[in-house]
């Protein structure tokens, strides 16, 4: 049995602070393999790139930062979901899909407090882990049992995010070294993310 870390989110677009979870999630050795999983709609904030455009960024990132042999795989189902994709959701789907894997979902220590809200919270709170990576100047609240943090000696936390991306590119500011090159050029060459947020 693989354990898996469902590595959920908007991508857009993808970034170096992306890389560093992963990278931090490999060096755990908590996890076998990592999937990124980008949603279909999102719940708490707009999607500004088409999801062919997510889908090509995600592909690039992948290919550019980790090494072949890396057990970093993308998984596109939840793009395709015509509603907006929920955690619970997407523990069921991929359970029912791959019933020989554990899977445990990658989560920011922010939205940790948050999760008592979620939809079907006793049930993601009693039979599912979340893997909760540090954010800078998040600090925890005490031990809960469906939560396992990640060290923060083994990650090196960033305040890098999508929307920080999204205003310098609108701005007409660089991203260099904010994501990798080819996506980067991707972004121009696609002319995303221009207008003003």
């Amino acid at each position: 049995m693989k354990k898996i870390a469902l590595y959920g989110g908007s991508f857009d677009p993808p970034h170096l602070g992306h890389v560093i979870v992963v990278n931090a999630l490999l060096n755990s050795r908590e996890v076998d393999e990592i999937w990124f999983v980008p949603v279909g709609k999102n719940p708490r904030k707009p999607l500004y790139a088409s999801a062919q455009d997510r889908k090509s960024m995600i592909s690039i990132l992948r290919e550019e930062m980790f090494s072949v042999n890396s057990p970093i795989l993308l998984e596109w189902s939840q793009m395709e979901e015509e509603g907006v994709s929920l955690t619970y959701e997407l523990f069921a789907q991929m359970e029912r899909l791959h019933p020989q894997h554990k899977f445990y979902m990658v989560i920011g220590s922010d939205l940790i407090e948050d999760i008592p809200n979620w939809s079907h919270a006793g049930e993601l709170m009693q039979k599912r882990t979340f893997l909760a990576v540090p954010r800078l100047g998040q600090k925890t609240k005490g031990a809960k049992s469906y939560v396992h943090y990640l060290a923060s000696q083994k990650i090196a936390n960033s305040d890098i995010s999508s929307t920080l991306l999204r205003e310098l590119i609108a701005k007409g500011k660089r991203i260099d070294g904010l994501t990798s090159g080819g996506v980067a050029r991707f972004i121009q060459k696609k002319g995303l993310y221009q207008a003003s947020e």
